[in-house]
């Protein structure tokens, strides 16, 4: 079992200044300590003198003793973890930006326009063909009605293949 006394409410109320003092801290150290759940805070800015007193003392202990250096220990590979995390995060988009500039791969973008931009062409010259075979018929007649089925066609082709917009199936 744990020998460690319990805190006590003793209703000797400290504000933060005067802890800060008694432990010869900064008034942003006591914050410091109290975000780190070293000391407890009886309320905003006031502190339970008896129970503080005995959490800093036994924070102390702890250094003393080399049990607080377990804890620094694993804040320490914590933090090499995250530094290697984001070095291998920034690595990874050198190599990205290094692809895209040497044409290995290409923005969704510049994908998405040239797509639109062939999908126009592609369209312009279909609604041109109906006029074009048309323009072989002599009699207006034929040549009208080749036009019309023609052109119901190539627009049926058209809203068949358009299909859903690229930016809808994807962020860009």
């Amino acid at each position: 079992m744990d020998n460690k006394p319990k805190f006590t409410q003793t209703g000797q109320l400290c504000p933060k200044k005067t802890i800060a003092a008694m432990f010869n801290l900064s008034e942003r150290r006591i914050e410091q300590l109290v975000k780190d759940r070293i000391i407890p805070k009886a309320a905003r800015g006031v502190f339970d003198l008896v129970p503080t007193v005995q959490a800093y003392v036994r924070y102390l202990q702890g250094i003393a003793g080399g049990s607080v250096s377990a804890e620094i220990e694993n804040l320490e590979r914590r933090l090499l973890m995250a530094q290697t995390l984001e070095r291998e995060a920034k690595a990874r988009q050198a190599e990205y930006q290094a692809d895209v500039m040497e044409g290995k791969l290409l923005k969704l973008e510049d994908v998405a326009r040239q797509w639109t931009s062939r999908y126009v062409e592609v369209k312009a010259a279909m609604l041109e063909f109906p006029k074009r075979v048309a323009f072989r018929f002599t009699d207006p007649e034929v040549r009208l009605r080749v036009e019309e089925e023609a052109n119901a066609f190539v627009v049926e082709l058209l809203e068949r293949y358009s299909g859903p917009r690229l930016e809808d199936q994807w962020e860009c």
